[in-house]
């Protein structure tokens, strides 16, 4: 598995949170092995991904930016 592959599975959980009525922002936890240990919509849980990891975070983009720029669409009203 490689980053667009965790990527997708962020934007995926992104994709429920906005079904849910809540931002359209996802986040997962990956651990050293490959598994994702832990999924998280907008909101204070994804505080937590960050936490539960106290270890060096790891930013990579963009890539897939028009994957990700699709759950995004019709969401932001401006008003």
């Amino acid at each position: 598995m490689n980053d667009e592959y965790y990527m997708r599975k962020a934007i995926e959980v992104a994709h429920k949170a906005r079904e849910r009525g809540n931002h359209p922002f996802g986040a997962i936890l990956v651990g050293l092995g490959g598994d994702v240990l832990l999924e998280a919509e907008n909101g204070v849980a994804s505080r937590e991904v960050f936490l539960r990891g106290m270890r060096n975070v790891v930013v990579e983009g963009p890539i897939l930016e028009g994957e990700a720029k699709k759950v995004h669409e019709g969401f932001w009203q401006h008003g």
